[in-house]
């Protein structure tokens, strides 16, 4: 079997005799390859895949738009996504490895809105993945209020998986982030809506900052906030 980068090497060949294109990603190469009359290079690499390829190197939304190319896409089994305590670090080390860019942000999402997906959106166009942290509900309980969360935290995890934009969600027990921030060290750490520097968890922003990890803070969608949406509920 091809290594991944005789494979690709390969590919970029091809591609670029036929076309004159040169493209960084495998699912475009394929992409590529299929339209410009390389349909057995293209089915022999979907029916033998170099082991590991999609997993290790490049990630879901790569083989997603492999399989799109090759009309074969399928849904994902979202559950896959939702990572624990003790795979979490193994996880974060495979896309150290693989040279991809982390993105993370954290909070309650306990009614998931368009000011949640608009922002997780864009917090993934960051980097080259995104995991979300999700406040538990014994926390989400401290923070809000006895009322909430509305939704359980198995729940709210297993939502933000289903979204294309996610690549990783875990659930964290304690009060805020900073466990969970020191075990995946991210490259950039994300806060979308109404949150400023000097308003984002302050213990939480010092140990990014000592880590040397990059805050973006991304603007809201006005009018969409869980409060907001709450409130309308109850009338």
């Amino acid at each position: 079997m091809k290594t991944t980068v005789d494979l690709d090497d390969e590919l970029h060949a091809q591609v670029q005799n036929a076309a004159g294109l040169i493209c960084e990603k495998p699912a475009t190469i394929l992409r590529l390859a299929i339209r410009e009359g390389l349909p057995v290079l293209a089915q022999k690499f979907q029916r033998h895949p170099p082991e590991g390829y999609f997993a290790d190197a490049y990630g879901d939304s790569e083989r997603i738009e492999f399989e799109k190319a090759m009309g074969t896409a399928t849904m994902m089994d979202f559950a896959k996504k939702i990572l624990t305590a003790s795979n979490l670090a193994g996880w974060r080390d495979q896309l150290r490895r693989a040279g991809r860019k982390l993105v993370v942000t954290n909070g309650c999402f306990d009614v998931l809105h368009l000011g949640h997906v608009t922002y997780l959106q864009q917090a993934r166009q960051q980097g080259d993945a995104l995991l979300v942290g999700v406040t538990s509900d014994d926390g989400v309980r401290q923070l809000k209020g006895p009322g909430r969360p509305l939704n359980s935290e198995q729940d709210r995890a297993a939502v933000l998986a289903a979204l294309e934009s996610v690549n990783g969600v875990c659930v964290f027990h304690e009060l805020d982030a900073r466990a969970f921030l020191q075990t995946v060290r991210p490259d950039i750490y994300v806060k979308g809506g109404d949150y400023t520097l000097e308003t984002i968890n302050q213990d939480e922003r010092r140990l990014l900052e000592e880590l040397g990890i990059r805050i973006v803070i991304l603007a809201g969608v006005p009018g969409k906030s869980t409060s907001a949406l709450i409130q309308k509920m109850q009338g």
